[in-house]
């Protein structure tokens, strides 16, 4: 929710930029595609309400952020995990072109599988819904309580294996939402910020039964087919703690370190502007808990809310830096300034990123070239014309 604290921007404001967030529709309530509901549409198709929200609210911010200070012609949009997912759809619709000029995807968006639900599969997912209603027809659905709807919802997505599986997200309809990889040249226009945290995956399974040598191998060979076994050789697990260490290894590179370099290449090789980003700050509030630099972990240093107990000097320091960073983008679409050290522009060639940490360095990516024939993601990603 845009009324959560963590994404109060009072800190951000201090320093000169007028900070909105808002909210949107979600899960089927946002996202639901029914042979009905095309009927009544226009352009014959249906879902991605939601996403809709999200148009209407930058089309409301053109049209009235001057009133607040704001220049309406220097609109950057900024998500983080399933809003990075937004960003980088906005960044391929035609409904929202013109609307922004720069961007910021942290930890999602772009290339994180899936990318686009095909808009057959929504339809078949609303049907089904509509099925676990017990009803036969939009309007009767339109008579159930919100509470049951959501729970039924629940219901399905539960027996879903993620992230293979996602329900009730933007479908390609190929008019609100495009295919990313043909929009690649349009996206490459637009300045963009990206980058993830060390442990994106300590989130994840924080809330999934515990990972054990079998569930290891389980996943692995579900997950790669074939190409399993070259992975347990590469990537053994011996023991629980092994297993555990492996898989939140696997899973943060393949859903959030491959993606974030494979869009930096293809954007910077079209001309874009790219700056990449790792964020390693592990606070000292998680030196025990054994979560690492998780999903989300760099929200508060970003929003300037290291205040509570738990942070320290240091952080304060990365937090400032942080904000600073991301204000002069917002204003320039480049990020850097005399008082911070160089944040370089990545290129393919140098392959240089930013890393946040208790110094901020620039670093060279070498990328782990085991991955390359391994991840099925990569496969994908080569053979559908992007790299």
């Amino acid at each position: 929710s845009g009324a959560f604290l963590s994404y109060h921007g009072t800190e951000l404001a201090k320093r000169g930029v007028v900070t909105v967030t808002f909210n949107y529709r979600l899960g089927p309530l946002g996202n639901l595609a029914h042979p009905d509901l095309a009927k009544e549409s226009e352009n014959g198709m249906s879902g991605n309400y939601g996403f809709l929200d999200q148009i209407a609210a930058l089309k409301w911010i053109r049209s009235n952020i001057k009133n607040f200070g704001g220049n309406p012609n220097n609109i950057t949009i900024m998500g983080q995990s399933a809003g990075a997912m937004s960003v980088a759809l906005l960044c391929s619709s035609p409904k929202a072109k013109g609307l922004f000029h720069k961007a910021i995807c942290q930890s999602g968006g772009f290339l994180v599988p899936p990318r686009e639900i095909p808009y057959k599969a929504s339809l078949e997912d609303g049907l089904e819904l509509q099925k676990a209603l017990g009803v036969t027809c939009i309007e009767e659905m339109r008579q159930i309580p919100p509470k049951r709807l959501l729970e039924a919802a629940k219901g399905l997505v539960a027996g879903d294996e993620q992230p293979n599986k996602l329900r009730f997200a933007p479908a390609l309809d190929n008019i609100i939402i495009k295919n990313q990889n043909d929009t690649l040249l349009e996206k490459a226009k637009i300045p963009l910020i990206v980058g993830s945290n060390k442990d994106e995956a300590t989130f994840f399974t924080a809330m999934t039964p515990p990972v054990t040598v079998n569930s290891y191998e389980s996943y692995i060979r579900r997950s790669f087919g074939e190409k399993a076994a070259r992975v347990l050789t590469d990537f053994p697990a011996d023991s629980n703690e092994e297993a555990k260490k492996q898989f939140i290894y696997l899973l943060t590179y393949n859903l959030f370190t491959a993606p974030v370099f494979e869009i930096a290449k293809a954007l910077s090789e079209l001309g874009g502007d790219v700056y990449v980003y790792r964020f390693n700050r592990l606070a000292p509030k998680n030196r025990e808990s054994g979560i690492g630099v998780s999903h989300g972990e760099e929200i508060p240093y970003l929003f300037g809310h290291i205040t509570t107990q738990g942070y320290g000097d240091a952080d304060k320091k990365l937090s400032e830096a942080m904000m600073d960073y991301w204000i002069q983008f917002c204003r320039t679409g480049d990020p850097n300034s005399k008082e911070l050290p160089e944040w370089p522009k990545y290129s393919s060639t140098v392959n240089r990123y930013l890393e946040l940490n208790d110094e901020i360095t620039a670093r060279r990516y070498t990328e782990d070239k085991s991955f390359t024939t391994l991840f099925p993601f990569f496969n994908v990603s080569r053979q559908s014309g992007l790299l």
